[in-house]
């Protein structure tokens, strides 16, 4: 079954990236891999005021065969109110997902919301229809697929690449210490797709926050503090998130209305709580919690984390960034959720 060849390819090629030191080996091979056969159009949804543009005015690209031109220009124009969100233009890929020789579209557009959504949908060109619209009937079921990349509060990415010569949809969904990464045909059902897990291992070390990597804290409180909560780290420094997250240890309650450990109280969308700590610091148990900014940070690991320091009545006693190291320890790949599927 080629989804499952091409899963266990792709962990093989995230296993051997790491080994060389690559500091987001994930990344590193999905920019090597990148299907980089599409013909790419950007689409302004509206005007230099942010009126919007009716009809839309798309003009093909030269080269584009006039089959794949006539069906991005009939999609477009029967478009209607799809593309009614936050976005002011719409990114358009037209590449061959299913080997028929005609090139499907994949767009990309910018929806908004708290979570800074982007949804990319995958349509299948139909010799006889163009791009099918609207998906309401069970017949085009499998015409068009969407994904959803929440920009701020969460840490994901969808790509097309390129896998013994065949392209194939793969999506990421992170969390601290986790890839969950999904592979499978463009247009092939959810149960098809199969699953790879690449986990990782941390050391941190806490800086004053705002301040120049090399940059010391002034005050002799927050020095000794910022000096006691590098102590911790660095004995936990590679902990397995899984088994070791220190979340077992904690400073003893010194009145029934402490609030219950690790004492950061509620979280935020926006990020997650990673795991936590007793840090001790001028006669006081405190609790220290490492927490994971949801939104891709990959282009600088540095900015992933920060702890935040709090006292027994969910007081914040203090903020440090985190400059932080990353380490590939396992790379997984399931197998699919349906062991009787046909072959690819």
């Amino acid at each position: 079954m080629d989804t499952d060849a091409a899963a266990a390819f792709l962990r093989e090629a995230i296993l051997e990236t790491a080994r060389n030191d690559q500091t987001d080996p994930v990344q590193a091979v999905f920019d090597h891999l990148r299907d980089g056969t599409g013909v790419g159009i950007e689409l302004a949804l509206t005007d230099e005021n942010r009126q919007p543009i009716e009809p839309y005015d798309l003009v093909c690209p030269d080269g584009l065969a006039e089959t794949d031109c006539k069906a991005l220009l009939d999609y477009v124009s029967g478009a209607g109110d799809e593309y009614d969100g936050e976005g002011h233009s719409l990114d358009l890929i037209l590449i061959d997902l299913d080997g028929d020789g005609l090139r499907d579209l994949m767009s990309e557009y910018y929806t908004g919301g708290t979570g800074l959504y982007s949804q990319i949908d995958l349509i299948r060109q139909d010799p006889a229809n163009g791009f099918s619209w609207p998906q309401d009937t069970p017949e085009t079921h499998r015409q068009r697929v969407s994904y959803s990349i929440n920009g701020r509060g969460g840490d994901q990415a969808f790509e097309i690449l390129r896998i013994y010569g065949k392209p194939y949809a793969v999506y990421r969904d992170s969390f601290y210490g986790l890839d969950e990464i999904t592979v499978g045909r463009p247009f092939a059902p959810i149960e098809q797709r199969a699953p790879i897990e690449v986990r990782y291992r941390y050391r941190h070390r806490a800086r004053q926050s705002g301040d120049k990597p090399e940059g010391e804290p002034n005050d002799e409180a927050t020095a000794d503090l910022l000096a006691a909560v590098n102590r911790e780290l660095s004995e936990r420094a590679w902990h397995d998130t899984e088994t070791d997250s220190g979340e077992t240890e904690k400073c003893p309650a010194s009145s029934e209305e402490d609030g219950q450990w690790p004492w950061h109280g509620a979280g935020h969308y926006s990020f997650e709580f990673a795991w936590s700590f007793p840090v001790r610091s001028a006669d006081r148990c405190l609790a220290a919690t490492v927490v994971n900014f949801l939104g891709s940070y990959r282009t600088d690991e540095s900015a992933c984390c920060a702890v935040w320091i709090y006292g027994p009545d969910y007081e914040q006693i203090a903020t440090f960034d985190l400059v932080t190291e990353r380490r590939v320890v396992s790379v997984q790949a399931g197998e699919r959720n349906d062991a009787d599927a046909t072959p690819d």
